[in-house]
C-alpha cells in the first residue's frame, strides 16, 4: 500500500473535521465518558483553525489516494512532538500509521533537523501504546500529571509508578 503525507489543504477540512470528531470520540469512549456536548465537526473545524494559529504542521495521510487519517506535530527547541496520529478504523492493520509515522521520522530528522521524536499515549489506549513501543518510542522522558477539579473523574484506575499509586 503506497501511504503519502500530503500538507492540509483547505478543501481537506471537511474530512479531517469527520476524522477529528471521531478521534475524540474514541478517546471519550476509553472512559465511558458521556457528555452533553458530545464532539462534533464544527469544534473539531475550529480545532484546525487553532492548529494553524500555532503553526502545527497537519498532514493529511493519504493510502494508495484515499484519505486514510492525519497526523499533527510541531518542532519544540530540539525535538519533534506528534500531538495526534490517527487512521481511521476500518483502515488499520495495513500498515498505514506505520509508513506515516516513519514519514514523521523522516521530516523530523531530515528536514526539521532534530534527533528526536515524542508524543504523549493516553494509558488506557493500549493497542497506541502498543503500537508506538513495536516501533521503537520506549524511551520515557517525562511523565504527565493531573490533577483534577471534577467530581466526575472518568479515571477509576489505578497503577503504581516509581512508588507512586497513580490514577489513570
Amino acid at each position: 500500500m503506497n501511504v503519502e503525507l500530503k500538507d492540509y489543504e483547505e478543501k481537506y477540512l471537511e474530512e479531517l473535521a469527520m476524522m477529528m470528531t471521531e478521534f475524540q470520540e474514541f478517546h471519550d469512549a476509553l472512559f465511558g465518558l458521556e457528555f452533553d456536548e458530545i464532539p462534533n465537526d464544527d469544534d473539531s473545524k475550529m480545532l484546525v483553525k487553532e492548529w494553524i494559529r500555532l503553526e502545527r504542521t497537519i498532514k493529511i495521510i493519504e493510502a494508495d489516494a484515499t484519505i486514510a487519517g492525519f497526523a499533527v506535530f510541531h518542532k519544540d527547541w530540539s525535538i519533534v512532538e506528534i500531538d495526534n496520529l490517527y487512521v481511521k478504523p476500518e483502515l488499520r492493520h495495513n500498515q498505514i500509521a506505520t509508513k506515516a509515522l516513519r514519514e514523521i521520522e523522516r521530516i523530523a530528522t531530515q528536514e526539521l533537523k532534530v534527533d528526536s521524536v515524542q508524543l504523549s499515549v493516553i494509558p488506557r489506549n493500549k493497542t497506541a501504546f502498543g503500537f508506538y513501543q513495536i516501533n521503537g518510542y520506549i524511551d520515557l522522558c517525562e511523565l504527565t500529571i493531573r490533577k483534577s477539579f471534577s467530581d466526575e473523574s472518568p479515571r477509576d484506575k489505578s497503577e503504581n509508578v516509581f512508588g507512586h499509586d497513580l490514577n489513570f
